[in-house]
């Protein structure tokens, strides 16, 4: 157990997670520091104050250390970035990953038109909960 995590926590702090992305042609290119944390947000566009946010947050999960979870994780996912990759997920988790792929990049899904498809998603994912949470309650 300790080696898995040590592994995800290795990855996660050389941000192997976001080290690469699908060009048009399907091909995986290394991806620059700015990149990993602009994603595909215009450097330009983004004010000093966001900026250093989003460099603190880098820096923030470099250190984060997770723990163990017993429950089913249910990650969105941009389809640019290794699809079927669980980001050490899976090894966080007894009680196994379900993955929905997003269109756009990490970011871009949370932009039209693609935030209508996550939000089907999620919306989804929420109804099937609370069903099978009901159903746990009737027996």
């Amino acid at each position: 157990m300790r080696a898995i995590l040590e592994s995800t926590l290795f990855q996660l702090s050389e941000m192997e997670l976001a080290s690469v992305i699908r060009n048009n042609d399907g091909k995986e290119e290394p991806t620059s520091h700015n990149e990993r944390i602009l994603g595909d947000v215009d450097a330009d566009t983004v004010p000093v104050h966001l900026w250093n946010i989003m460099v603190a947050n880098q820096a923030a999960l470099s250190k984060y250390v997770p723990g163990r979870y017993c429950g089913l994780i249910t990650l969105f996912k941009s389809s640019y970035f290794g699809r079927g990759v669980f980001y050490g997920w899976r090894e966080l988790t007894s009680g196994g990953v379900n993955i929905f792929e997003v269109p756009g990049t990490h970011r871009g899904m949370m932009q039209e038109p693609n935030v209508r498809i996550l939000a089907d998603q999620l919306s989804r994912c929420i109804a099937m909960h609370l069903e099978n949470k009901s159903k746990h309650y009737l027996h």
